[in-house]
Parts: structure tokens; sequence; C-alpha cells
């Protein structure tokens, strides 16, 4: 995982990031700070990762660790990442494993 990936679960995890409200938020800031391209308004939950926010294989790969660490999950199974394209279908994968009802993303 490259270093500003490191990074970013550190400062989820430990709180020195801005704390968010919901898992949503959560996850599109992390999306957001973790993004190829840098967007011009926050991801919404139709943005694609790949096509929309530029994210590639390895990219994806920090991402899913990235939100392992934050929030304090085992690592996800492959099985499970199989058919995840946008911002709303990471927030309710995340969702589903934090236990929240939480999947309103920013519109």
């Amino acid at each position: 995982m490259t270093t500003d990936a490191n990074n970013m679960a550190a400062e989820v995890r430990d709180g020195t990031q801005e704390p968010s409200a919901t898992t949503a938020a959560r996850v599109t800031e992390i999306v957001a700070a973790m993004s190829p391209h840098e967007p011009v308004t926050a991801p919404q939950k139709r943005d694609r990762l790949r096509e929309d926010l530029g994210f590639e294989s390895v990219r994806l790969i920090e991402l899913t660790m990235v939100l392992e660490r934050a929030f304090a999950l085992p690592a996800l199974a492959p099985a499970e990442l199989v058919g995840i394209r946008s911002v709303g279908d990471v927030i309710e994968l995340i969702s589903r494993h934090v236990g929240g009802h939480e999947q309103q993303a920013p519109r």
C-alpha cells in the first residue's frame, strides 16, 4: 500500500481527520481522497470507481485495504467485491459490515 493510502487509513482510524457523521460520509471522504482523478465535487453514489473516478486495479486494492483499516474490518472476501462498481456499492458494502443503516451519500 502506498504511503498516502497508509496515511489516509491512519487519519481516519485515529480521528485526526475531521470526524464524519455517517458511514456513507466517511466512505465518500476516503474515496475522494484516494481517487486518482481529483473530483471537482464530492463523489456521488452513482459515480463509477473506474470510469468516473479513475481507479485502476492496484488503487482499488489500496482502497479496499484503507476501508478495512478505517472501519476495523476483517479482510473482505474477493466474492464480496465482485460487482462493486460505484461509490454507492462501496457504501452499501461497508454499511453491511459495520452494521449501520446509514446509506445516504451526499447528492
